[in-house]
């Protein structure tokens, strides 16, 4: 019967992950094939297996409102499809807004902003990208409905137990320890 291709190509990729390791040094040693590979027996192991240069990582500004009213925070999930999918996040913007920009962008969101007030930049990196954060606080007057199924409000109790992104950390622990302060 034999080993199909599919499981002879998986078990190489695997011996490739374990063994040769391609980001440290090989353990040529516990290798079953080290009799017959060309990278051990021409002392190549430094050149193969190929370590594909790593690609920069794309910068992106953001700027994050954190929207409240009274203890609530409003948080948006992000789409089913692509980066942090799924996932709730304060409410995104890209590029770096002025105060101006983001009072603006809480009133498109059918709010009304009573104060704003910047928070502590951020940085947060992804493998592909990093993101430049810029934040604003927004405290807003009573949000009776909110804009469609996407957004939620959460207090401080519920904010801990949502799907937050470590992205988001440097916000979500400020109120936790200006909370814990109080």
């Amino acid at each position: 019967s034999g080993i199909d291709a599919g499981s002879f190509n998986q078990g190489l990729m695997e011996l490739g992950q374990t063994v040769c390791l391609p980001n440290g040094t090989p353990l040529c040693g516990q290798c079953p094939w080290q009799n017959i590979c060309r990278a051990h027996r021409q002392n190549l192991t430094d050149e193969i297996p190929y370590r594909s240069p790593l690609k920069p990582r794309k910068e992106v500004k953001r700027t994050i409102l954190v929207i409240r009213d009274g203890s609530s925070f409003l948080l948006h999930r992000r789409p089913e499809k692509g980066l942090l999918a799924g996932l709730y996040e304060f409410c995104g913007y890209d590029g770096w807004l002025s105060q101006k920009e983001a009072l603006k962008a809480a009133e498109d969101l059918g709010l009304q902003p009573l104060r704003i007030r910047k928070l502590a930049d951020s940085v947060h990196i992804f493998t592909h990208l990093k993101w430049h954060m810029h934040a604003y606080e927004i405290a807003v007057a009573g949000i009776d409905t909110l804009i469609d199924e996407s957004y939620v409000l959460a207090d401080k109790k519920e904010l801990a137990h949502l799907a937050v992104p470590s992205a988001f950390k440097t916000y979500t622990d400020w109120y936790a320890l200006r909370d814990q302060a109080s």
